[in-house]
């Protein structure tokens, strides 16, 4: 499995750079950052021609989004089995700018960027407001259940690198050509289209929206691991460490991430159990693997509440995987 999925990592690279996009580049558009902020912004689809509202609001986004940000974008219609439910999330989570009268949250149609600073979401909202369909927006930076929703019921969209936008082509294509495959208007907005086959696409340029792992999908993370390791093992059966050296350098240079999340007195055996019970609730990030020493390497976001402050602290937690001894070794903490 390790081998399968290092080549074809390795042939997507290989695509992208052909059509002169370093997938290096792309890796705050695809990893959470502790430091950005992720929204949802939701338009009422009965305020539009019928059958046109998605490339509408396609050309809306277009012409508000930074040119030069890279980021992810994810889109659908907000369906949703149990209606009550959806409703409840709705009126709990989003911010309203206009009335509406919603019959069916199948009407709603959202559109996600993630990796946005204050600024850059600013613009867009303001933007935005000016447009009669757009009806309110959420805040998904943090975990949620209206996040979870919105996890289940939007898709990748495109992955945008400046002014190039990757989206995901069929199969029986060929990556030489490149197919606007989702025909959100990017030439009459600027922006050049590059598509590669879904099957890259999917594993190794699309976002996907942070939610715990639940049963059924524990195999996500061991298909990650398999990128690292030749030992993949599911991650609630380690013991997380966190050495007192570890934690004497965490006191001394990372005092003010510590403080920023209310966790400057904390012991390392507390550290340590506050990480092992969120592990089994992330996806993994960054996967490295140290050829010289074999070392596999990954990180994980933390939430953590803090009641100095309205919302919680996202730190980025690097652990060193070490299947032999069933360890996780806490290695890097960043803010």
């Amino acid at each position: 499995m390790r081998h399968e999925i290092l080549t074809m990592h390795e042939q997507t690279q290989g695509i992208l750079k052909i059509k002169g996009i370093e997938y290096s580049s792309l890796r705050r558009a695809l990893t959470p950052r502790a430091d950005r902020f992720e929204y949802a912004f939701i338009f009422d689809s009965t305020r539009i021609a019928p059958g046109a509202y998605g490339l509408e609001v396609a050309g809306e986004i277009l012409s508000s989004i930074d040119r030069q940000h890279n980021c992810s974008i994810l889109s659908g219609d907000l369906i949703h089995d149990d209606q009550g439910a959806a409703f409840e999330l709705l009126n709990r989570h989003v911010i309203l700018h206009k009335s509406c009268e919603i019959q069916n949250t199948m009407q709603l149609f959202c559109v996600y960027i993630n990796n946005l600073s204050r600024a850059m979401h600013k613009r867009i909202h303001q933007r935005l407001l000016t447009y009669e369909p757009y009806i309110g927006r959420v805040e998904t930076t943090y975990s949620s259940a209206m996040k979870t929703y919105l996890s289940t019921t939007i898709r990748p969209t495109y992955l945008k690198v400046g002014h190039k936008m990757i989206c995901g082509n069929d199969d029986e294509t060929s990556n030489d050509v490149n197919i606007n495959t989702q025909l959100w208007p990017l030439e009459e907005s600027g922006y050049e289209c590059f598509s590669v086959l879904s099957i890259y696409f999917d594993l190794f340029l699309s976002y996907k929206i942070e939610r715990a792992v639940y049963p059924g999908f524990q195999r996500d993370t061991t298909y990650a691991l398999s990128a690292i390791t030749d030992l993949p093992r599911p991650l609630v059966d380690f013991n997380v460490v966190v050495t007192e050296s570890k934690m004497s350098y965490f006191a001394s240079k990372k005092t003010g991430i510590l403080q920023q999340a209310g966790i400057e007195d904390i012991a390392a055996s507390e550290l340590e159990e506050m990480i092992a019970s969120k592990i089994e609730h992330n996806y993994i990030y960054n996967l490295i693997r140290k050829e010289e020493d074999g070392a596999s390497l990954f990180n994980i976001m933390l939430e953590i509440p803090n009641p100095k402050h309205a919302t919680p602290t996202r730190l980025t937690l690097g652990l060193k995987y070490k299947p032999h001894e069933g360890e996780l070794h806490a290695v890097t903490l960043l803010r």
